[in-house]
């Protein structure tokens, strides 16, 4: 094993790998295969052999022989392997078992922030919504945690819930969670019919500097929309042929804004 570990410590990992194969091989049963198992993962993940990296860590993390130290580093190894692969039903395994069992503040909190964007990529709305909240209590001031809670709301119809807290992230439109808040807000306040606020609230957003193009030619189709519903056609078509002609990268906007101008034909 030390001279496996020696070739490690070279990073010669595709050497060490092959060592740590020849000594579980040689000794399967060893006390030390656990602490193998970790090593050859890590020296797969090094030579982007990922999927092997997430075998190897999720033996040294199952292991009877494996220590609590080494079952920690085996389960952050795979829940960020598995995540990165999209293999989050895994990613959700390793990072419970980091926030359940971490032995410090540091290792819990990336169980519990793994854990809340695992649920999310998932789309498993209802079990991130506790892991959201509380990582809200913990980091009140982070964006992504304020964002995701919001977005698990109004994914599980708690419309009012989810606006309060984009209206807390709303001002951060440099940021595409604060930019996407701002547009929710805008889009709100057109679906409740207060048509005179959205143009306030689009050129408010224009003044604040937000650079997410996305979320401004998505409010600019509102505002848009707005002007249609005010009867000031000349307005909107103006408004869609700016956006038509200044926002390109995406079919989703691109098609919104012809439907409209078809329709203002």
């Amino acid at each position: 094993y030390s001279t496996c570990y020696q070739i490690y410590e070279t990073a010669n990992y595709e050497g060490a790998y092959q060592a740590f194969s020849g000594f579980l091989e040689d000794s399967p049963a060893d006390s030390l295969a656990a602490r193998a198992h970790y090593y050859m993962g890590e020296c797969a993940r090094r030579t982007g052999l990922s999927e092997k990296a997430a075998t190897h860590y999720k033996t040294a993390l199952d292991s009877d022989g494996a220590s609590g130290s080494l079952k920690l580093l085996a389960a952050k190894g795979f829940a960020d392997i598995s995540y990165a692969l999209q293999n989050y039903s895994d990613a959700v395994t390793g990072y419970t078992y980091l926030q359940t069992y971490g032995d410090n503040i540091v290792s819990r909190n990336e169980g519990l922030w793994g854990l809340g964007r695992s649920y999310y990529a998932m789309q498993s709305y209802a079990a991130a919504i506790p892991v959201w909240e509380r990582i809200h209590i913990l980091e009140p001031e982070s964006v992504e945690g304020t964002h995701h809670l919001a977005k698990c709301y109004l994914s599980t119809s708690q419309r009012d819930r989810a606006k309060e807290l984009f209206r807390l992230i709303s001002g951060k439109t440099k940021t595409p969670e604060g930019a996407e808040a701002a547009w929710f807000l805008i889009q709100d306040t057109y679906d409740s019919g207060n048509f005179e606020d959205v143009q306030k609230m689009v050129y408010d957003l224009v003044d604040s500097k937000c650079n997410q193009t996305y979320y401004l030619a998505k409010s600019f189709i509102t505002l848009g929309d707005a002007f249609m519903e005010l009867g000031n056609e000349t307005q909107a078509k103006a408004t869609f042929e700016s956006v038509l002609n200044g926002y390109t990268d995406s079919e989703e906007i691109t098609s919104a804004v012809k439907m409209r101008l078809e329709k203002l034909k």
